[in-house]
């Protein structure tokens, strides 16, 4: 898009007019990373980015002062906002923008002070309100659906207060909430529950007893294709379908991708959360006590466990002690059986390198000492991904996967160098990696942040994979602690599984204590990550970079939890490839191979020059030994102890 485009001219003025623009796609989906929060009024920003796409079309956010009413036309749904408006209070001429159905985009100016927030279908069918945290598609843009044209050109009107009676959240009437009221016998049990602790909260039982569909259907939201445990949905008023939020199972979170909606997006909530805001107005203390009247807190399939009647119990006036205190029953946990693990069948596309060594809405672990380059393997294993090209010529990407790097510790000068000498070694076509690579500088963020901004990628740019940079620096909290783990895993394990995103996880083993040796076998390096081992346990695969023995130029990258899953066999004998030694180029153009070198670690930098000599003469000293080498005789001592026990003889000596 160059500077003599419509688009462009029109999103200049409106950002001299004060009002926020940023450019969408030609589906009105933005462009932007965060959407109309990128939006901006400043002029050299503007330029920036709408000449960075040919079609975009032109987004201003909407509320700071100015709201729009939408009236929506679709004969297929039965909507006509036009007709819709003549049950409503009349609205003065203002500045009006025609829609590629017909519709209309009135745009007015709000009451100094108020705050008027979106909504779908909510004043009558086919009208829409776009106020605060909204935005809009406006002229003259041409979308996949025609183009917007402004049909009047006059001064911005201000919105009857007519209408901002109508706009603004009401309180229910009391008529209205006497209506609901519950039974005499559910007001008594109520009565008990507010005077005794409760067994299980209002909030739990609602969770447990409603699904996410009778939440957001009688709200208004549109149920659209269902994946696994993962369900999309789609805002009221959307036409055309596509994905506005999404939960992962009844247990799972409601995560919202939709600016235009009464949620932050964005982000995740829960069932209660999203109770209160569509029926409550967001407050939490009123919809609990809604939640109690209606008798959530007070289990009807409970069963009764008798006590002895209190002297409270008298106060109150309770009848039956039997019938108030009651214990939940125990509900039956998921099981496998032989036939049904005979029946199950893994689905071959959601694995994305090997044979699901990396898979969708699982975590691969990485784990590697400081220095010793495992971020630099991260970048190459991240840019051959986005490439289609197998790791270290090995491991098999099935096909170019979008891939989102998520780097805590190396700044852009970093990133360069190892992206950079990657491509270059590699020979990697940049194009892909343009298209399908993104990296992010973002150190400091929660637990929750990351999970938030991982959805925030996905919904500008849908990522197959992400490689988080590491642990330690997102988990929030002391790294040896359960609790910090649960914390890190909850936040970001509902947006890999409902988003079907794969997870390449790095951290680091925890520093040795004075004297200690390693002792774990070779495949349990999975718990040489520092933190607790619920994190080991959480992973679905993992991969350890370490020194190989006491070598300097090669390095070991050994495959532990369900190593199989790399695909990887011998060529020889078939068993499962469990480690592969590896060779780092330089620290000025980083990269890894493959040694040549596959022969088991020296685990002595002297152990070739002592083995020579020893075998020219097994009787050598100690010190002898120790004086042709240049070593230490503690390291000759131990070689020449290892060599006389494996030949049965005595002990090493330091006979003359």
């Amino acid at each position: 898009m160059d500077a003599s485009s419509p688009v462009l001219r029109e999103a200049l003025r409106l950002a001299a007019s004060g009002r926020a623009v940023f450019p969408c796609k030609p589906n009105k989906a933005p462009y932007t990373r965060n959407g109309f929060k990128d939006g901006s009024t400043q002029p050299e920003a503007v330029v920036s980015m709408f000449t960075r796409w040919e079609d975009a079309c032109l987004g201003m956010a909407t509320g700071s002062g100015l709201i729009v009413i939408d009236t929506d036309i679709d004969p297929s749904k039965g909507k006509d906002g036009e007709a819709g408006l003549a049950s409503l209070p009349p609205l003065p001429p203002t500045y009006t923008v025609k829609t590629p159905r017909g519709g209309r985009h009135r745009w007015y100016k709000t009451p100094d002070g108020v705050v008027l927030p979106n909504s779908a279908d909510k004043l009558a069918s086919g009208i829409d309100i776009r106020g605060d945290g909204g935005y809009v598609v406006t002229a003259p843009s041409v979308t996949e659906r025609g183009q917007y044209q402004v049909v009047d050109g006059r001064e911005i009107a201000t919105l009857p207060d007519s209408w901002v009676d109508l706009i603004l959240p009401q309180e229910k009437p009391a008529q209205e909430a006497r209506q609901t009221l519950p039974s005499e016998q559910a007001i008594k049990r109520e009565r008990v529950n507010l005077s005794h602790e409760a067994d299980i909260t209002p909030w739990e039982d609602y969770k447990q007893r409603t699904t996410w569909a009778e939440i957001l259907l009688a709200a208004g939201w549109q149920r659209g294709k269902t994946s696994g445990d993962n369900t999309h949905w789609t805002r009221p008023g959307k036409d055309g379908g596509g994905t506005s939020a999404t939960t992962n199972g009844e247990d799972g979170a409601f995560y919202v991708f939709s600016t235009s909606t009464e949620f932050e997006a964005n982000r995740a909530y829960s069932k209660s959360y999203v109770y209160a805001a569509l029926y409550h107005g967001g407050d939490l203390r009123a919809a609990g006590r809604a939640l109690r009247l209606k008798g959530f807190g007070s289990r009807s399939d409970w069963q009764p466990a008798k006590r002895e009647r209190s002297e409270l119990d008298e106060a109150l006036g309770v009848e039956d002690v039997a019938e108030t205190e009651q214990t939940p029953k125990a509900k039956p946990e998921h099981y496998w059986t032989i036939s049904s693990l005979r029946d199950y069948v893994v689905d071959p596309s959601h694995f994305l390198v090997g044979d699901g060594w990396m898979r969708r809405g699982a975590v691969s672990l990485l784990v590697g000492m400081t220095g010793i380059g495992k971020s630099v393997l991260a970048v190459q294993m991240a840019a051959c991904m986005a490439t289609g090209r197998n790791i270290l010529d090995k491991l098999e990407v099935k096909a170019p996967l979008k891939v989102a790097v998520i780097q805590a510790e190396n700044d852009p000068d970093t990133m360069k160098r190892d992206l950079c000498a990657v491509t270059d070694a590699l020979n990697l076509d940049e194009q892909l990696l343009d298209e399908n690579l993104r990296m992010y500088h973002k150190p400091g963020m929660t637990p929750m942040m990351l999970a938030t901004m991982l959805c925030a990628i996905h919904e500008e740019w849908p990522v197959d994979v992400v490689v988080i940079d590491n642990y330690m620096s997102y988990c929030g909290g002391d790294i040896n602690a359960t609790e910090t783990f649960f914390e890190f895993r909850n936040a970001v394990e509902p947006p890999l599984n409902s988003l079907g995103i794969g997870c390449l996880l790095l951290t680091h083993p925890p520093k040795p204590m004075r004297g200690e040796a390693p002792t774990r076998h070779a495949r349990e390096v999975v718990y040489n990550a520092a933190g607790t081992s619920a994190l080991a346990n959480w992973v679905r695969t993992s991969c350890e970079l370490a020194l190989a023995g006491q070598e300097d130029q090669r390095c070991i990258l050994r495959f532990a939890k369900n190593a199989e899953r790399t695909g990887l066999r011998d060529e020889v004998s078939g068993h499962i490839t469990r480690k592969i030694y590896l060779e780092r180029s330089d620290y000025v153009r980083p990269y890894w191979r493959v040694a040549d070198n596959q022969g088991e670690a020296s685990q002595s930098q002297y152990e070739e020059r002592m083995e020579v000599i020893w075998m020219a003469d097994p009787t050598i000293t100690i010190r002898d030994l120790a004086d042709k080498v240049a070593c230490g005789k503690s390291t000759a001592e131990r070689f020449l102890a290892r060599k006389r026990r494996l030949a049965g003889d005595g002990p090493a000596t330091d006979r003359e």
